[in-house]
């Protein structure tokens, strides 16, 4: 009978080893949970980071939409992710973001022009027009290029074009799968009278 007992506790004491072995695995024998696809919000059978062709309609309210917005620019694999901060003050009229973006992704084209191929722009650039700055600078060791550049500000043109908004806010921007930068809109007040703008980078 002793040797009976002996036996069913030398049984218990493996497999609680093996239990033990199994919880306590290293986490690369463990499956890795898989990343949820994201999908342009302006195009919602486009996975962000393929290239963006055409828009699907209707675009889901900005009530309805994840955040953060995930808004693909056109032609291109380009895409940023946008979180809304806060409104303008009141009295800035509505057309002020969407104009002095397009002012900016103007500026940004004839660089290109300019410069006959893209490049590599610096670790940030800054810009302030109509009152609205815009800056960007790299991020997880990638370097934003001018045509990447254009094609993130061109998307933030075509979002607040689309829902005609005049906010603050914060912005990611993805080159495929890859995050390449970072950057913000904010409202820094009236620009002086006969300033219009002002460029600090390489190569404004």
């Amino acid at each position: 009978m002793r040797a009976f007992y002996l036996s069913v506790l030398m049984g218990l004491s493996q497999c609680a080893v093996l239990s033990f072995a199994r919880v306590f695995l290293p986490p690369s024998h463990n499956p890795t949970p898989t990343a949820v696809p994201q999908y342009c919000a302006n195009s919602i059978s486009t996975l962000a980071g393929s290239t963006f062709t055409r828009r699907s309609v209707p675009v889901p309210s900005l009530r309805r939409q994840q955040k953060p917005i995930i808004w693909c620019a056109r032609g291109t694999q380009t895409y940023i992710a946008i979180t809304i901060i806060s409104p303008f003050p009141g009295d800035v009229l509505a057309p002020v973001l969407y104009t002095s973006l397009s002012q900016i992704d103007i500026n940004i084209r004839n660089n290109l022009k300019e410069l006959r191929f893209d490049r590599v722009i610096g670790q940030s650039m800054q810009y302030t027009v109509g009152g609205v700055g815009v800056e960007t600078w790299d991020a997880n060791d990638h370097r934003t290029t001018w045509g990447v550049l254009q094609a993130a500000v061109s998307a933030l043109v075509n979002f607040v074009e689309y829902f005609g908004l005049n906010v603050n806010m914060i912005f990611d921007t993805y080159d495929g799968a890859n995050q390449i930068g970072s950057g913000n809109v904010t409202w820094v007040g009236k620009a002086p009278e006969g300033t219009g703008k002002t460029c600090r980078t390489v190569g404004c």
